[in-house]
């Protein structure tokens, strides 16, 4: 197993004054893997603390205590996640809510666990390239569902054990999402399957310098918005 991730400021962002509200990281000790990311709301004032907190808090979790998390039951782990988010929140700065979409892979030994709230995109690659969770919206097109709402357990989705035969995994938040995920057909583009060789071919160090320079050079030719993508590989380590 190995895991990469990066995340970069968007121009709109930096035109505005306003810090990036993408987060990204991931932990790995023994057979033990957790690869997230989270948006903040664009329309919450420093939503990017909200969700910097929220991804350190679910990752150290899990890593913690990962035979909890894959056999909990949905609607327990739903609001554990809730409760986690909102506490690190509230811990990070009083008042603010947990205003951020989430994608999150978790995985120990065989078995594996795939959260998503909101929009962004989760796609799988092995002989085939194939989309596992697609952006959730709002009435329009520039909304969507955060883990602070009313009705959030219904807005998590969640998919245990991905396909075996998918070796890599791709998390994406909006801001890179039309890169990987062609939403006219419903299905992924072609960057998601040559990033999946990167990480199958390459060490983790030479993978996150690719990752950020594709993001920083070809995809921010695209989108002026935050950027934030994870690869996670569940084979054999051969070239760490």
């Amino acid at each position: 197993m190995k895991a990469v991730c990066a995340f970069t400021i968007g121009e709109q962002h930096i035109f505005l004054g306003t810090e990036c509200q993408d987060y990204a990281m991931t932990a790995r000790q023994d057979d033990v893997l957790c690869a997230l990311l989270a948006d903040g709301a664009g329309s919450v004032e420093h939503s990017e603390i909200a969700a910097r907190a929220a991804v350190e808090a679910l990752c150290a979790d899990f890593m913690k205590q990962p035979d909890l998390w894959l056999s909990m039951e949905d609607d327990l782990l739903k609001q554990h996640i809730i409760s986690l988010s909102t506490e690190a929140a509230v811990n990070a700065q009083p008042g603010m809510k947990p205003d951020c979409t989430l994608l999150m892979y978790g995985q120990a030994g065989q078995r594996s666990i795939l959260f998503h709230t909101g929009d962004g995109a989760a796609i799988g690659c092995g002989d085939e390239t194939v989309l596992l969770s697609r952006p959730e919206n709002g009435s329009e097109a520039h909304m969507t569902f955060f883990l602070s709402g009313p009705d959030t357990p219904s807005h998590i989705r969640i998919m245990r054990d991905p396909d075996d035969s998918l070796d890599t995994i791709i998390l994406t938040s909006d801001g890179a999402e039309r890169m990987l995920y062609d939403q006219v057909t419903d299905t992924p583009a072609n960057a998601p399957a040559i990033m999946a060789e990167w990480i199958r071919t390459s060490d983790e160090e030479t993978v996150t310098m690719k990752l950020k320079e594709t993001m920083e050079t070809l995809f921010r030719r695209h989108s002026s918005d935050d950027l934030s993508i994870v690869i996670i590989y569940r084979g054999t380590d051969d070239c760490e």
